[in-house]
């Protein structure tokens, strides 16, 4: 098999979760990561059993979807095929909790023991799923601490304030020297008065 025709990850799913497996299919695809979809690779016409067999002997890794209907009958036999293969090559099995997935969902003995990326809670959870299948793990954004960006938020305001306070000075000084000048004024008005 060519380098061409060589996929990153199997989709593994119940065909009742395929649109939103497919969704997912188009982000990978997106980040650069080959998915063996299928809806785009079974060529009709062709026995597709024979061509599952192939990808499961050269894939690297395979993703799991488990969503609101459990798995399906073919996902089972699926998954039993990867995971077999799998441990003779070290690949990772990647189960994957799709949005729609009950909260205490029925998950296969044979997988509860793998790390689990959830799309019901984690807002992370498709850089996780690349690395599960990349092995890179995501670039972490480092988190301040809410206090120290509270403190930031603080000396933000605080130095609106000095620059209010700062220009309503300089207004002020602006004002008193008006009332100077016009004190001035009268006074020099008052002299001439006298004088004439």
């Amino acid at each position: 098999m060519s380098d061409e025709d060589q996929f990153d990850v199997f989709l593994c799913h119940n065909s009742k979760d395929k649109p939103e497996v497919i969704e997912i299919a188009y982000e990978l695809t997106r980040q650069g990561i080959k998915p063996w979809l299928d809806k785009w690779e079974l060529r009709p016409g062709l026995a597709w059993q024979v061509l599952l067999e192939e990808q499961i002997e050269n894939i690297k890794s395979a993703a799991v979807f488990v969503g609101s209907s459990g798995l399906g009958p073919w996902q089972s036999q699926e998954i039993r095929a990867f995971l077999n293969e799998f441990v003779e090559r070290n690949c990772p099995v990647i189960p994957v909790l799709l949005g729609n997935t009950p909260q205490q969902p029925k998950l296969p003995i044979f997988l509860k023991g793998h790390t689990w990326v959830d799309f019901r809670t984690d807002t992370e959870a498709m850089e996780n799923l690349i690395w599960g299948i990349t092995g890179k793990p995501p670039e972490q954004k480092p988190k301040q601490p809410v206090i120290q960006q509270e403190l930031e938020e603080w000396k933000e305001e605080y130095a609106k304030e000095m620059e209010l306070e700062e220009e309503w000075k300089e207004e002020y000084a602006r004002e008193m020297n008006r009332e100077m000048e016009l004190e001035k004024w009268k006074e020099e008005y008052a002299r001439e008065m006298e004088n004439r």
